[in-house]
């Protein structure tokens, strides 16, 4: 099965927004033509988001989430079709609750996989995303139909027990 976590990042505070989009876009790892942005742009993504997030007034606390997800070791896709799969799963989870910022990434260095960093203020809003257990099940749930489109092995889900199929 293939996984897709949520990274921790220590909180994901806003001071570290910045370091974080660097890292997943350093070039030892990424390559330019396999980086997306939804709802930003790839170059200035950082001032991007912290415009939004200025503008709500909210430029404190937890800033981002940052999501890996890495495809069984044993699959074999080629890179075009990796990268079309992370465009939809990026804008899966720009539409996911509200409307966000996402820049993908995907990473060369190691096993093929792929950084998404999704700003977790609304764009329309200004709202906070509120991404419980049940949400991230919810959006397991829906990224795996993405990934079986692209003969992918699905997202392995832990279900929370009062989400019932």
């Amino acid at each position: 099965m293939s996984i897709f976590s949520v990274k921790d990042d220590h909180g994901g505070r806003i001071e570290s927004l910045y370091d974080k989009l660097i890292y997943i876009q350093r070039m030892d790892a990424a390559q330019m033509n396999y980086i997306y942005g939804s709802g930003v742009s790839v170059i200035n993504s950082y001032n991007e988001m912290m415009y939004v997030k200025e503008s709500y007034g909210q430029d404190w606390g937890k800033a981002y989430y940052h999501y890996i997800f890495n495809p069984e070791d044993t699959e074999d896709i080629e890179e075009e079709s990796f990268y079309e799969m992370g465009v939809a799963m990026a804008e899966y989870i720009a539409h996911f609750m509200g409307h966000y910022q996402v820049l993908l990434s995907i990473h060369f260095d190691t096993q093929l996989h792929m950084h998404f960093i999704t700003n977790n203020i609304d764009l329309d809003t200004g709202e906070r995303m509120n991404l419980g257990r049940g949400e991230l099940c919810a959006l397991k749930i829906g990224l795996t139909e993405i990934v079986r489109r692209y003969h992918v092995s699905p997202i392995r889900i832990f279900r929370p027990y009062y989400i019932l199929d």
